[in-house]
């Protein structure tokens, strides 16, 4: 009797379709762990922006007008003399996060009546609706409040609708100072 040492046809489909599974398995891991990588990325980014908000304002005694920018705004401290020095976001940081497509956080400021920032609001849209940072954030609504204003193409507009955070919304993380 001769015997041929080798795989069934039937035993080599088994063998495939095992690995088939466990790599589907695997691989759809592999993307709900990537976006909870960018949305913890995100959180990081708008504590960062909250660190540089916070510094920026001991200098200047006012927030910033806009986040997406480290040449601007700028205050300039002791003008006229010889220790005068211009702050601007970018003593602060040495580059202005941005979400994973490149643009910036939503940033949105009110004014007092005397034009000074006294408060804001950094926002980011997370992928995990089920993130436990959302348990954290400040669920701010621009729609509901008059007198927040944000920077739009370098102009300062209110808020409204399609130009400002709504927190309300379940995956929108923002946080104020």
């Amino acid at each position: 009797m001769d015997k041929t040492k080798g795989f069934t046809l039937i035993e080599l489909m088994v063998v495939v379709t095992i690995i088939a599974i466990l790599s589907g398995v695997v691989m759809s891991n592999f993307g709900s762990s990537r976006a909870k990588a960018r949305d913890t990325k995100r959180v990081s980014d708008i504590a960062s922006l909250q660190l540089a908000a916070a510094q920026y304002f001991e200098k200047c005694d006012n927030y910033p007008t806009k986040m997406s920018s480290l040449s601007t705004p700028s205050c300039t401290l002791n003008p006229g003399t010889s220790e005068q020095q211009i702050v601007n976001l970018g003593l602060f940081m040495s580059r202005v996060p941005t979400d994973t497509d490149n643009t910036p956080y939503k940033y949105a400021y009110m004014k007092d009546s005397s034009g000074k920032i006294v408060d804001y609001h950094i926002s980011a849209t997370l992928e995990v609706p089920t993130s436990t940072a959302l348990n954290d954030d400040t669920d701010f609504s621009s729609n509901s409040v008059s007198g927040w204003y944000t920077q739009v193409t370098g102009t300062e507009a209110a808020c409204g609708a399609s130009n400002c955070i709504d927190g309300t919304l379940p995956t929108v993380y923002d946080m104020k100072p």
